[in-house]
């Protein structure tokens, strides 16, 4: 006798009865690229110090930081524009 299709138990995920929403969910996503390097000191002087470049995935907005209130400077805004009311724990002294 041969086995049927449904004979079988299924080893493979089964997808959902609905997909998700990808157009609600990318609008409501905003990826950023945040790269980060140390530039070493010259010998006998004060530590390294770190250095980043960010850039909004989308809109391909850059921007060179080197502390974290000018990420979260650069970051703010996309969160306002979310709805998200930001609070921050320090002055970042927003650029605009």
């Amino acid at each position: 006798m041969g086995s049927t299709p449904s004979d079988k138990p299924s080893s493979a995920p089964q997808p959902p009865d609905e997909p998700p929403d990808l157009d609600l969910y990318e609008a409501h996503t905003h990826p950023f690229v945040l790269k980060i390097w140390l530039e070493a000191a010259a010998e006998g002087t004060t530590p390294a110090v770190w250095r980043g470049h960010i850039t909004h995935v989308p809109s391909q907005r850059q921007q060179y930081v080197q502390d974290l209130k000018a990420i979260v400077a650069f970051i703010a805004p996309y969160l306002e524009q979310m709805g998200v009311e930001v609070q921050l724990p320090w002055d970042v002294g927003r650029r605009t």
